[in-house]
């Protein structure tokens, strides 16, 4: 799906109009006409088509899997038992900055992944799966391509264009995530920075950070994150216990 354009030149004059022959042409995107996503606890998600990946603009907020079976709400750690988190251990962050979740729940059962694209439904709505590395990186990638959503003229300094405008920690330096926020957001993703959980609540409105399908030992997998004095996409080997968001990517 996409949108179809259709187009006919003409020519006026004094005499009348002549038309030329009518020509059609439709331009896809990554999101394929999908503007708004709801999952099994009717919570609505929207998109955002970069390059040929179609990102949910939120992180996930469900307290549910597609079949039903309920996340349990926890205040412990567990490599597993699957867990979800209130951000800073408040529920009135939920809306905003979705749920912090250990990498057992964001996978519900499934097993590691490297692929692009990964495959691994997991915690994700229908139609949707849980983003690896190398998807991660497609998107750095991305961003790093389009001059538009550089920061100070320089191609690594793409943090900003995901970063919601509100909600970091103020920043000094130019072309960090906290400094400048109203210049945030140019390519629609609108992260927050929700923290972790690691057995205590932490980096609330210093980092967000969201959990790979690409698991790397039994007890560790990747991450990518958002630094509100780091100019940059970053990744780092997380324990597998630890809570962190969850971006959603179209199958």
């Amino acid at each position: 799906m996409g949108t179809t354009y259709h187009v006919r030149a003409f020519a006026a004059n004094s005499v009348g109009t002549v038309y030329g022959n009518e020509l059609t042409f439709t331009l896809m995107d990554a999101c394929n006409g999908v503007d708004t996503v709801v999952n099994y606890d009717n919570n609505i998600y929207t998109t955002v088509a970069l390059g040929n990946q179609c990102w949910l603009r939120e992180n996930m907020r469900t307290t549910y899997y597609f079949d039903g079976t309920t996340i349990q709400q926890a205040n412990g750690t567990s490599t597993t038992v699957a867990y979800r988190y209130r951000p800073n251990n408040n529920d009135n962050n939920v809306a905003t900055y979705g749920y912090l979740y250990n990498w057992v729940a964001v996978m519900n059962g499934e097993a590691s992944s490297w692929r692009n694209p990964s495959g691994v439904q997991g915690i994700c709505p229908k139609g949707w799966h849980v983003p690896s590395l190398a998807e991660w990186e497609q998107l750095n990638n991305f961003l790093q391509s389009e001059s538009k959503y550089w920061c100070g003229g320089v191609s690594t300094y793409i943090g900003k264009s995901i970063a919601a405008q509100s909600g970091w920690v103020n920043a000094a330096n130019t072309c960090t995530i906290g400094a400048s926020q109203n210049d945030n957001n140019t390519a629609g993703l609108g992260i927050y920075p929700g923290g972790y959980y690691n057995g205590g609540y932490g980096g609330f409105g210093y980092y967000a950070l969201f959990w790979c399908s690409t698991g790397i030992s039994n007890v560790n997998a990747y991450d990518m994150s958002l630094d509100y004095d780091n100019y940059t996409i970053l990744n780092w080997s997380r324990g597998k216990h630890e809570g962190r968001a969850v971006r959603c990517l179209k199958n």
